[in-house]
């Protein structure tokens, strides 16, 4: 069966759990009855694209309609997910045809970026997505030899415990002040709270038994919060339990400093994980011996350029540029092209040009660049971005470059 013989076209609401079932298959995992129903609760089955063979269900993708924080604002985004295609009916196409579907919708409806979570790194490169943004996974020895640095910010006042179900009113706003400093972080109403990250279905415990809520207090103020829980172990006969720290959230990163202590010093509890941190965590400086902090990096989140002067001009700059930017796009004829991209504290300009380029850049690097995370001089350096002007590579790396890391706490 060649692609011209399937049916492209949205799938309804009552599909959506065919939808559901064909991802969890292509992850290699089966969906609860629990976990369907907080699918559903999320997902506008509006903005799916689907491929049937048949009244088979052979594909599948879909998009959160995310706004993301960027340095100094956020940018209205579509959160690409449930991407899946049947083993059946591989290499046909039909991811091509769905993602081309899908990233035409989200320019029609104003989208200025498009972003996701790779499952394979290098599907995504070929449709214009560039990873932007990295994570530290951390490992923590905890125990008595776990001594905090004399420099490090003074801990909490005091901490509160939180069932999940209470949890999100008083936690939102530290959240909130988050975004307002890094970039990278999806907004979320009351529905994604309950579905993310104070869901108790199996996808969103990370490891852990059960779940809680830690909020810290700083002179009677709520300063941040972390949604933690344990599972069981053992080592030569004794309790080694694991602490599981899901999401850790603060004002700044003295709040984010001041919950650690409490986390740390659990009893039974032998060592704590963090699955996804930002790459500037201050924590490995505020032990006295920080090879007892683990960290490994990988990649987070993906980012695509729906809208290149949108985009540019909803986010801040840290310094001032100019320069000239050659993209290939494949795709979309108004992005391939010459951009005059002239930026400063005060704001920016971008324009389409006929001047000869400083830099050429597929439109995968410049989704790279775009939240700050990954540097022009990075990418020079692997040979992604073709270098004519030498010159403008440090001043356009300084106006990109936030005061903080961008950082996606959770995976969609």
């Amino acid at each position: 069966m060649t692609i011209d013989e399937l049916t492209f076209r949205p799938f309804t609401r009552e599909e959506q759990p065919k939808a559901l079932d064909l991802l969890y298959r292509a992850f290699g995992d089966a969906v609860s009855d629990a976990d369907r129903e907080d699918e559903m609760l999320v997902l506008d089955h509006r903005s799916s694209h689907a491929a049937f063979d048949g009244n088979q269900m052979v594909g599948s993708l879909a998009a959160y309609g995310h706004d993301i924080s960027v340095p100094g604002g956020e940018v209205p985004t579509a959160g690409t997910t449930w991407v899946a295609v049947a083993p059946t009916h591989r290499r046909r196409g039909i991811l091509s045809r769905m993602m081309g579907a899908h990233l035409d919708e989200a320019r029609e409806k104003g989208r200025a970026i498009a972003a996701l979570w790779a499952s394979e790194a290098a599907i995504y490169g070929r449709f214009g997505y560039g990873m932007a943004v990295e994570q530290h996974g951390i490992d923590i020895i905890a125990g008595p030899g776990l001594r905090w640095a004399a420099t490090a910010p003074p801990q909490a006042d005091r901490i509160r415990l939180l069932e999940v179900d209470e949890a999100a009113d008083v936690i939102a706003p530290i959240y909130e002040a988050a975004r307002a400093r890094r970039g990278g972080m999806a907004a979320r109403d009351r529905g994604w709270w309950k579905f993310q990250v104070l869901s108790t279905r199996k996808g969103a415990m990370g490891g852990a038994a059960w779940k809680r809520v830690a909020v810290a207090e700083i002179d009677g103020r709520d300063v941040a919060y972390a949604v933690y829980g344990t599972s069981e172990g053992q080592l030569d006969g004794l309790p080694d339990n694991t602490l599981h720290v899901i999401e850790l959230v603060g004002v700044d990163a003295a709040a984010e400093a001041s919950i650690w202590p409490f986390l740390c010093s659990h009893d039974l509890v032998g060592r704590v994980t963090a699955k996804r941190r930002p790459v500037d965590d201050a924590l490995p400086l505020l032990v006295e011996e920080s090879r007892r902090v683990r960290r490994h990096v990988s990649d987070a989140l993906y980012v695509r350029i729906l809208d290149v002067e949108a985009a540019l001009t909803a986010r801040a700059w840290s310094d001032s540029a100019a320069v000239t930017v050659e993209v290939h796009d494949s795709r979309f004829d108004d992005i391939d092209g010459t951009w005059r991209i002239e930026v400063a504290p005060e704001g920016a300009s971008v324009q389409p040009t006929t001047e000869s380029p400083d830099l050429r850049m597929d439109v995968r690097e410049l989704g790279s660049l775009y939240l700050g995370g990954v540097s022009v001089s990075r990418l020079v350096h692997s040979g992604r971005i073709e270098v004519l002007e030498p010159s403008v590579v440090a001043p356009f790396d300084s106006a990109l470059r936030p005061a903080e890391a961008p950082w996606a706490p959770e995976v969609w």
